[in-house]
């Protein structure tokens, strides 16, 4: 299994003073070991506390690569299924996870030919 080498999250502040206040915890351990965490682009700006700036600032991520990865990718996955919202209210425990799934095979779809 290959590990992400960045968390990239909108409140990361929060959740590394959260994984750091559990060193008895192996999964935090796991979490913090060998990952950056870091605040998304987007919300970064409203992060001003000199501890944000200093431990999740996006522009200090050493990850190669990371310059030129959409922090935002989960602001507009989440922007484009809450449109779905209503569609989903009605449905039951049998079609909503086939819904789910084919929906997002199609938004995925779209967005591989748009890249192209």
């Amino acid at each position: 299994i290959v590990k992400p080498k960045v968390l990239c999250y909108d409140d990361a502040c929060h959740l590394k003073k959260f994984l750091l206040n559990r060193p008895n915890s192996a999964l935090c351990r796991a979490l913090l070991h060998g990952m950056e965490i870091v605040c998304d682009r987007f919300h970064f700006p409203n992060h001003t506390s000199a501890w944000c700036k200093a431990n999740v600032d996006p522009a200090k991520c050493t990850v190669p690569g990371f310059e030129k990865a959409n922090t935002q990718a989960g602001e507009e996955a989440f922007a484009w299924l809450a449109g779905s919202k209503t569609v989903f209210r009605h449905m039951n425990e049998a079609r909503f996870p086939f819904l789910m799934l084919r929906l997002a095979h199609l938004r995925n779809v779209q967005l591989c030919k748009k890249s192209m």
